[in-house]
């Protein structure tokens, strides 16, 4: 951000924000942005800003909801904060929060009569408190994927495979009634935490591949009987295979 300064050898993200005329004429407009070291030096990058020639509508809003994903800044509370205040000037009203990576993910344990508790969810603790230190009214989405299963199976004790990408298969231990009741108890943990807001959750991602389409299911099932809004980010066709509450 302007006036920050940064330590030397070091990098960090910038928000650029440009606003464009309502009658400024379709084409490419240039400028430059200056960077200035302790030292006095100071660089210049050419950034370019393309106007084109329509207008975007938004659409209705008893049927969608201009959602914005948001990565990176989910793991900084100061970042995700500016972020979302930034949405909300914009006229966003709804976030989507990724949990499945980074750091800040959910984990579970067994409390003292042996059901489960949040250890920690840091990404979803900073994104319940940017949502309302915004004044955001829409849906907090929040981004689970193979992670919630991930979580749940560490919680039991139980060998679940937790490789790089998700995972396109269900393991045996998944139908059992036990895991199914302790997803379910760990998604209204996570919900609990999202009181007061409208809140929902995005399913296993994008099942555009036969493969993934049981866990998808699996998930959803989860979900909705947790009394949760379920959601899923998907291609046309899949939306047909694994139906849930909200199509993104």
């Amino acid at each position: 951000a302007a006036g920050e300064g940064l330590p030397a050898g070091t990098t960090a993200q910038a928000m650029l924000r440009f606003r464009v005329a309502d009658d400024a004429a379709p084409g490419v407009y240039a400028g430059e942005v200056v960077f200035t070291a302790a030292d006095g030096e100071r660089r210049a990058a050419t950034v370019e800003v393309e106007v084109l020639p329509f207008r975007l509508e938004r659409p209705a809003p008893e049927r969608y909801e201009l959602i914005a994903h948001v990565g990176q800044y989910g793991e900084k509370p100061a970042y995700f904060e500016r972020m979302a205040k930034e949405l909300k000037r914009r006229g966003f009203e709804s976030m989507l929060i990724a949990t499945h990576y980074g750091t800040g993910r959910m984990s579970f344990r067994p409390g003292p009569d042996g059901r489960l508790e949040i250890a920690s969810f840091d990404r979803l603790r900073f994104a319940v408190r940017a949502y309302r230190a915004a004044g955001m009214t829409g849906t907090l989405f929040v981004h689970l994927s193979d992670k919630l299963e991930v979580a749940v199976a560490k919680a039991l004790g139980v060998s679940f495979p937790d490789a790089l990408g998700e995972q396109t298969h269900l393991i045996p231990e998944m139908e059992t009634s036990r895991f199914k009741a302790a997803t379910v108890e760990a998604l209204r943990l996570v919900a609990d935490r999202c009181r007061g807001i409208p809140f929902a959750v995005l399913g296993y991602d994008e099942p555009n591949v036969a493969a993934r389409v049981p866990r998808a299911k699996w998930e959803i099932a989860r979900i909705e009987e947790a009394g949760i809004a379920s959601a899923l980010y998907c291609s046309a066709p899949a939306w047909k295979n694994v139906p849930a509450k909200i199509a993104i």
